[in-house]
């Protein structure tokens, strides 16, 4: 089988992405990948060091409709029986290939979020409505990533499936290689959130919260186009020597290991998989009410309303002055966690295939 997507950069899509190649790899399945851009990310790097083939295009913007070639070439070479499609617009390029490639297989697609640009413009409800009927199954990754979508395109004939995300829950267990004071240069308490710097993340939120609370450190991970605005708002705020802008890592457990509390402030969130990280490595976590976040963190979370950074300031003022309260959800976080295990996020996908492949063989 082969998973087509935009690219690896770090993301809850693209991490997912690796993990599943990995995970039906391991199951014996031969899951391939293909980027419309490879970048040399640590993604990249992990899913190759670990044995999956990355295919790539030539590197050509992701909306330019040059990726139909690279996609049609190597579809052309290399027969999958399942192409599993994430993320607009490899998504529809993936639809107008199967025009051009004979027998291109079985076309699933995964549906990672609530919400996008396209929603609420009219011509592109016609563009989706299109393109989700040319897949056979639709997997969405939260109850509320499925209601958002047919809400938008209609009825989809019964071809959604929800499959929620999975993290691997011995890698967030263990204990953190760092020392938070050697590390930060400070033993205040910390804060992290772990997002791609873009607006739906809401960084903004959370650095205006912080600025309401005194004497604790956040680290953002993560690297995004609003680097530059988030730094230049901690200026404004007089808590840039409290922010610590880590960039893209690769020792995301150990980050979280020594995080007091972790906050995930998105305004939008099909699904939260670093909130559940954290949670699997027992740090308190605080989130927006969000649909999708919420459906996974259920009880075991502080909630505050979207945007709100008063109300987030006090559920991080009331954890750092109760320690019992920090146990407490850190005890209901591990036990969250462990319902969202990525082997079996990889079984329920390997079980979906397989059953699509007996329909279509007609046994």
């Amino acid at each position: 089988m082969l998973h087509v997507i935009n690219s690896l950069d770090t993301g809850g899509a693209e991490k997912l992405v690796v993990d599943l190649a990995l995970g039906l790899n391991g199951l014996g399945a031969n899951a391939d990948l293909f980027l419309l851009q490879g970048h040399g990310t640590i993604l990249e790097r992990r899913a190759e060091d670990e044995g999956v083939q990355v295919f790539r295009g030539s590197g050509y913007p992701y909306y330019s409709p040059r990726q139909i070639f690279d996609l049609a070439r190597h579809l052309s070479r290399v027969r999958y029986d399942i192409i599993h499609t994430h993320l607009f617009p490899a998504q529809l390029w993936n639809c107008v290939v199967e025009r051009f490639v004979t027998a291109p297989g079985i076309l699933v697609t995964t549906e990672h979020s609530t919400l996008n640009r396209r929603r609420g413009v009219k011509a592109f409800r016609i563009l989706d409505r299109w393109m989700y009927s040319r897949y056979k199954a639709i997997i969405c990754n939260s109850e509320a990533t499925a209601h958002k979508l047919v809400e938008w395109v209609g009825g989809l004939g019964g071809r959604t499936i929800v499959i929620y995300n999975g993290i691997d829950l011995a890698r967030f267990a263990g204990k953190s290689r760092l020392n938070k004071e050697r590390f930060l240069g400070t033993s205040s308490p910390v804060i992290l959130c772990t997002a791609s710097l873009r607006e739906e993340k809401d960084h903004a939120t959370l650095l205006r919260a912080l600025a309401l609370v005194e004497g604790v450190h956040l680290m953002l991970a993560g690297d995004g186009p609003l680097a530059g605005e988030l730094k230049k708002l901690s200026r404004q705020l007089g808590i840039l020597q409290r922010v610590h802008f880590l960039g893209i890592r690769d020792d995301i457990s150990d980050i979280i290991g020594i995080a007091d509390i972790y906050v995930q402030p998105s305004r939008v969130e099909g699904f939260g998989i670093a909130a559940l990280e954290a949670m699997a490595h027992g740090v308190p976590v605080v989130t927006s009410d969000v649909p999708g976040l919420s459906e996974v963190v259920g009880t075991a979370t502080l909630q505050f309303r979207v945007g709100d950074e008063r109300q987030l300031a006090d559920c991080l003022m009331r954890l750092l002055a109760d320690s019992g309260l920090c146990i407490e959800f850190s005890n209901l976080g591990r036990r969250r966690a462990a319902k969202f295990s990525i082997d079996q996020t990889v079984r329920d996908h390997l079980s979906l295939y397989e059953t699509m492949l007996q329909t279509q063989s007609g046994r």
